[in-house]
């Protein structure tokens, strides 16, 4: 399971949009366990209901059309109660209630976790299936921790104006207001600090370049600053940490001075590509190779080369 949950939450965290990591979710989910339906719906404060933000599944159609009454349904049964419901026949319960524009009439089991952040109930996440049974203890933890796992990324989405309901596409959100709590009393003044998202390969634009000279030494430079980075982060940790433990920064620069690497990424510039261009090309397929292999450990190097191709980016 710790396997499933690191893939899906780097590709979620690779992701351009919200829309997009919810299509990732929603799509890996319904693989995973094997269900006939996975779908997410988002409480729109506006109107206090839930919306179907994502699915695969159900009727594509009823994505941001079809939504329940806040304590309508089994969707509201779980958000209303911040619980789980696991049933084997879903259309029987008391709570049900059928959404005709989504096609759902053919399943029967139903799993739905909430989906909570910092004890505020942003949405629900839903498995279906179309045979009568009820949904193992190894599943419902699954969903449990998938909805702890995409928690942040809603409620970031959310407070940053990225999360749009009832708002059409480009209109501009309603003033966000933050809460928070106090952590002394007292008012107090400072300059805000904006956090922007870490590098993003999958979200490079393919560009060209007449200059191919100039993008080499610009690879070349940022090469050798990760180098130093990695060098630098490596002596200062090997006088707190066991040498097993820093081992994972020695991996890193043998895989920065590894031609493989390096001289793909240049051939491709020579090409015409520009050099984030090239990277991104380079390392997408080099993560890709070694995501299909099957041994574990050789797995895991995937990561490793997409937390390298950020910093070189």
């Amino acid at each position: 399971m710790l396997d499933i949950l690191r893939r899906l939450v780097q590709a979620v965290t690779d992701a351009a949009t919200l829309d997009e990591a919810l299509t990732i979710i929603v799509t890996r989910i319904k693989d995973t366990m094997q269900t006939g339906v996975c779908s997410v719906y988002l409480l729109d404060e506006s109107t206090d209901r839930w919306l179907l933000m994502a699915t695969d599944g159900l009727n594509p159609d009823s994505v941001r059309q079809a939504s329940l009454a806040k304590t309508e349904g089994l969707v509201g049964t779980v958000g209303s109660r911040g619980e789980l419901v696991n049933l084997d026949d879903a259309p029987n319960h008391p709570a049900f209630r059928f959404l005709q524009e989504t096609g759902e009439e053919i399943f029967q089991s139903f799993l739905g976790v909430p989906i909570v952040h910092q004890r505020q109930i942003l949405g629900v996440l839903v498995v279906q299936q179309t045979t009568q049974r009820k949904f193992s203890d190894d599943e419902e933890a699954l969903l449990v921790t998938v909805a702890a796992q995409i928690s942040a990324l809603i409620a970031h989405a959310k407070v940053s104006g990225r999360l749009h309901l009832s708002h059409a596409d480009g209109e501009k959100p309603i003033d966000i207001h933050f809460k928070g709590v106090a952590g002394v009393a007292g008012v107090t003044t400072g300059t805000a600090f904006v956090r922007q998202p870490p590098a993003n390969l999958r979200r490079v634009k393919d560009a060209r370049t007449d200059q191919p000279e100039h993008e080499l030494d610009e690879f070349q430079a940022a090469l050798g600053e990760v180098k130093a980075e990695l060098r630098q982060i490596s002596d200062s940790l090997a006088e707190h940490l066991a040498r097993k433990e820093t081992a994972l920064f020695d991996t890193y620069l043998r895989m920065l001075e590894d031609h493989t690497l390096s001289g793909e990424v240049c051939q491709r510039i020579r090409s015409g590509e520009t050099a984030p261009t090239a990277l991104k090309y380079v390392v997408l397929d080099l993560v890709a190779r070694f995501e299909a292999m099957d041994d574990a450990y050789l797995k895991e190097r995937a990561t490793d080369l997409m937390d390298l191709g950020r910093r070189i980016l």
